[in-house]
């Protein structure tokens, strides 16, 4: 799957503000909370949903990284955690 960042660049009908958005609800427990740091309604974002082509697209990709990423550090601490135990 591609990054997050490729499929802004493949589509470049995203405006800054829909990408700036997209970052905020990967911060954000809800698309309520994202669409008021942003200073827009959340119908917004639900329309841009349906109606934008490449919104969910980017929205898919900067989830699947932000999990990556996630999965990552668990990983990272599990094998630091593992390795000071049998050190002991």
């Amino acid at each position: 799957m591609p990054t997050f960042e490729e499929v802004v660049i493949a589509n470049e009908e995203l405006s800054p503000l829909q990408i700036k958005v997209i970052g905020a609800m990967m911060a954000s427990p809800t698309i309520t909370e994202a669409a008021e740091k942003m200073g827009i309604n959340r119908s917004t974002i639900h329309k841009w949903r349906v109606n934008v082509p490449g919104f969910r697209e980017a929205e898919q990709a900067a989830r699947q990284q932000l999990a990556s990423e996630i999965m990552s550090e668990v990983r990272a601490t599990w094998q630091a955690e593992l390795a000071a135990s049998r050190s002991r």
